[in-house]
């Protein structure tokens, strides 16, 4: 069972201007091979599929808890995402509907992911960066407590570069609060998977 508390894991500073390019980057950590879709998906189906939890308990939490931590970062991310396509907060007067004659966004035809725009306002969705679809080839559940840890691990050293790239092609502190955050929560699940490991083989 999940708990939701309503409010993101960390404060996001308000972006300075819309970037839909930056948004674009900041998808690849929610759809990408490596994004929060990837290790959520991982965590929940391989918590759900958890045999002999009595026994592994400490496991069994262990991979089970940071599943809900990643629904979180699923929700910082996608929240990221539509602050950087839709830029800061306009308090500008739109009584009018605002005026369509003059081709308002005729920018955003140019912007790298487009679909994330004009099909989705702005929205992120379960894609990479490029626009590919996040999909369940993703996943890995073995079965395998050991088997699965190795593959957390792997997953969070992955993913960690992953961030600290994206990080690297940013400037606005939206994107960059993003991945500062995830690329800590990371580094401490790598570091929890790798102690697991090693006291689930001696």
């Amino acid at each position: 069972m999940f708990l939701r508390v309503n409010k993101l894991q960390v404060d996001l500073p308000a972006p300075k201007r819309p970037d839909p390019n930056a948004a674009a980057a900041l998808q690849e950590l929610l759809g990408g091979k490596y994004g929060e879709m990837s290790t959520l998906g991982n965590y929940m189906f391989q918590s759900f599929n958890f045999r002999s939890k009595d026994k592994l308990k400490p496991f069994y939490s262990l991979v089970a808890s940071i599943t809900a931590e990643e629904l979180g970062h699923v929700e910082l991310v996608s929240n990221g995402v539509a602050m950087l396509n839709n830029g800061p907060d306009n308090d500008g007067d739109e009584a009018d509907g605002g005026d369509i004659s003059g081709a308002p966004f005729e920018d955003m035809k140019d912007i790298r992911l487009a679909a994330a725009f004009l099909s989705n306002g702005g929205g992120a969705t379960p894609v990479s960066s490029n626009g590919a679809s996040w999909n369940n080839d993703f996943i890995t559940t073995t079965g395998n407590v050991i088997v699965d840890l190795l593959h957390n691990f792997h997953l969070e050293c992955g993913a960690r570069l992953h961030k600290l790239r994206v990080y690297e092609t940013l400037t606005d502190p939206t994107g960059r609060e993003v991945c500062g955050y995830l690329l800590v929560r990371g580094s401490v699940h790598a570091h929890a998977y790798a102690l697991a490991l090693k006291k689930v083989t001696g």
